[in-house]
């Protein structure tokens, strides 16, 4: 069978789970391993006909097998691993898996998110931010982390004297560039060192970023690098269906952590924060039913004595006209 014939044989399966034939599924995805065995995608795809015929022992093995033969896991196998009790536990999910799910969701994010999924995490954020706008310097310099397609941007720009975001996934920061709303766009891991001279931030914003990590000690402690003495982070993660059982946060089946609000309160003092008002509403539904978010609102409780540099001057008054995407 040649390659071409493999790769109708998976999307023979693929339309016969559509229709609900898991039988025939399977059994045309086991002929597209027979035929090239060393395709990662395919063990994959067997692993997850598996779950859904509830074979949990033949899925762990061929996400084990997809898992061998890629040298990143761009597939996430590792994430069903761990889902199914046959992996590491995770700390955050593989930033090469991140990168390839976003990239390959960019063009339909935004649509199925606001359509479909009723999202409303940069909207109760922003609402949040702007109960306490008095206790924030005017026109403040904003780092949106994670920044996605920009939706979060499009609420904060007005406010914003200038507006930088981060993201691993290139193509969605392709999709923001085209708002022109960011003075800057950056392609990079948000748990990335911080270099000294870096510019420091008046708030830091993260919308639905950190449910891709489970422990959020280190982000934070990184966001204090980023922040300005006595800065701002805003954040929302989710805390429905956390599970009891757990002292920290969880891998929910949406491959999304799940954190403790405890835990996040102790991680954010340990890292000098003080929280200055939670919230807990609904930030967007899953299969009908509401999310619930944990929104904070955090300053720096350390004032340091040094004052940082500001942005030089004319990047600052520079108009949102050419973005930079640049590697990290």
């Amino acid at each position: 069978m040649s390659r071409h014939s493999a790769f109708m044989r998976l999307d023979f399966a693929l339309g016969m789970l559509e229709e609900g034939d898991l039988d025939a599924a399977i059994e045309a995805a086991l002929a597209a391993i027979d035929a090239l065995p060393n395709e990662a995608q395919f063990h994959f795809v067997l692993g997850e006909l598996y779950e859904k015929t509830k074979a949990p022992e033949k899925a762990i093995t061929a996400y084990q097998q997809a898992l061998i033969l890629q040298d990143q896991d761009h597939l996430g196998a590792g994430v069903r691993l761990s889902l199914l009790g046959a992996g590491e536990h995770m700390q955050r999910l593989p930033a090469d898996y991140v990168e390839a799910l976003f990239d390959d969701y960019a063009p339909r994010f935004e649509k199925n998110l606001l359509k479909h999924l009723s999202y409303r995490a940069p909207e109760q954020v922003f609402n949040l931010l702007f109960t306490h706008l008095a206790k924030m310097p005017r026109k403040p310099h904003v780092l949106d982390l994670g920044c996605g397609t920009g939706l979060a941007g499009q609420h904060i720009h007005p406010i914003a004297g200038r507006l930088e975001g981060i993201d691993l996934s290139k193509k969605m920061l392709k999709q923001a560039e085209k708002k022109k709303i960011y003075n800057r766009l950056q392609q990079g891991d948000i748990l990335a060192e911080i270099a000294e001279n870096a510019p420091r931030f008046d708030l830091v914003i993260a919308c639905d970023v950190f449910n891709y990590l489970g422990d959020l000690s280190t982000v934070f402690q990184r966001t204090v690098q980023r922040l300005r003495p006595g800065g701002f982070l805003a954040f929302s993660v989710e805390s429905s269906g956390f599970d009891p059982s757990c002292e920290s946060f969880n891998l929910n089946h949406t491959q999304r952590f799940i954190h403790n609000r405890q835990t996040v309160r102790n991680w954010l003092s340990a890292s000098g924060f003080h929280i200055i008002e939670e919230r807990f509403v609904p930030i967007r539904t899953e299969n009908g039913e509401p999310v619930e978010g944990h929104l904070v609102l955090a300053r720096l409780k350390t004032q340091l004595s040094a004052k940082l540099p500001p942005f030089p001057a004319e990047e600052t008054e520079t108009a949102r006209q050419h973005i930079a995407i640049e590697p990290m």
